[in-house]
């Protein structure tokens, strides 16, 4: 977990051992958020509303709950946060600066997102998704050449067994990958028909469809 999305607030008003604390609830926060935004079924791979999102907010509430007042810095303007005996100001000031966050983020999120889909468009068609963002976006074919990688693999074993531990697990790896994978070297052909795009063989090579 990347502590600096709940510290980054507070980091320069708190002490040692309150950063810990702060730490330890940060990361239990953003695995609860985890849990529930899977839960909901919201399609986010990344978990980048829970590292981002829940944790920052964290951070912003910190300040208003732990925060020194420092004379020196005047960072927080004369005012100490809620366990410091400063009051619910500081930690309502962090509050509606999280809200106006939300606020502003959806709003802006909203309308960028649906200028995108009213110009060039934000999903890619199923044919698209078949072939895979990676080639239809980038142009990059299959990362790995199976048949390639497991011929190198051999002649460094130099015999059909693996001498190691470890070049027997993934020896086996590359076998099951082989095993369950769907891999092939002729055009790639969706719903019976072939797609105007290049289909990639397992050689990584482009193999040209005529439509």
């Amino acid at each position: 977990m990347k502590t600096k999305f709940f510290f980054t607030a507070p980091c320069a008003v708190v002490r040692p051992w309150e950063s810990i604390v702060i730490g330890v609830i940060g990361g239990a926060l953003a695995i609860s958020s985890m849990l529930v935004v899977d839960k909901l079924k919201v399609d986010d791979p990344v978990a980048a509303s829970s590292v981002h999102g829940t944790c920052g907010l964290w951070g912003l509430l910190a300040v208003g709950l732990f925060a020194h007042n420092d004379d020196l810095e005047n960072t927080t303007q004369g005012r100490a946060g809620l366990f410091q005996g400063g009051g619910f100001y500081l930690l309502g000031v962090q509050f509606l600066g999280g809200v106006v966050t939300i606020v502003w983020t959806a709003i802006f999120t909203y309308l960028m997102l649906m200028i995108i889909h009213k110009t060039i468009g934000l999903r890619m068609t199923e044919e698209e998704e078949e072939l895979g963002a990676d080639y239809v976006e980038h142009m990059i074919s299959f990362g790995l050449d199976l048949e390639e990688h497991d011929s190198g693999r051999n002649k460094a074993w130099d015999s059909d067994e693996p001498k190691t531990k470890n070049d027997k697990m993934e020896k086996n790896d590359i076998q099951t990958i082989k095993n369950t994978t769907n891999i092939t070297k002729e055009p790639t052909i969706i719903n019976n028909k072939v797609h105007p795009l290049n289909a990639v063989g397992s050689n990584g090579d482009l193999t040209e469809i005529s439509a």
